[in-house]
């Protein structure tokens, strides 16, 4: 997983004066889900892109999706625990298996829960 840093500055604000913030980053955003419940290799994987002209892969199936637009991940080969699906923008992932939960976004990767 890789960290990045933010930082903020503080500033003030005098009456009509303009001012303009930029915000880089040294990578681009990944958007990716990681099938860690074996359930959820037991159907078909419905997909759903949440921005225009996304390309979304998982293993050998590849799915260019327009915003909104749906499309299925196959059972098979591509669909076996630990496998990663991943997009060029966000994305969302579902399944009508019993006991599936949203698979596991991969920025979740290293981060440590505590469930009361």
């Amino acid at each position: 997983m890789e960290l990045r840093n933010c930082w903020a500055r503080r500033a003030t604000l005098l009456a009509l004066l303009y001012f303009g913030i930029g915000i880089s980053g040294s990578s681009p955003l990944t958007y990716e889900y990681y099938l860690l419940n074996p359930n959820i290799t037991s159907g078909n994987l419905s997909v759903i892109s949440l921005s225009e002209t996304n390309t979304i892969t998982s293993g050998s199936t590849t799915l260019t999706l327009e915003k909104y637009a749906s499309g299925q991940i196959p059972v098979g080969l591509d669909l076996v625990q630990g496998a990663r699906i991943s997009g060029t923008g966000p994305f969302t992932l579902g399944s009508d298996v019993d006991a599936t939960d949203l698979p596991v976004p991969g920025i979740f990767s290293g981060t440590n829960f505590v469930i009361p």
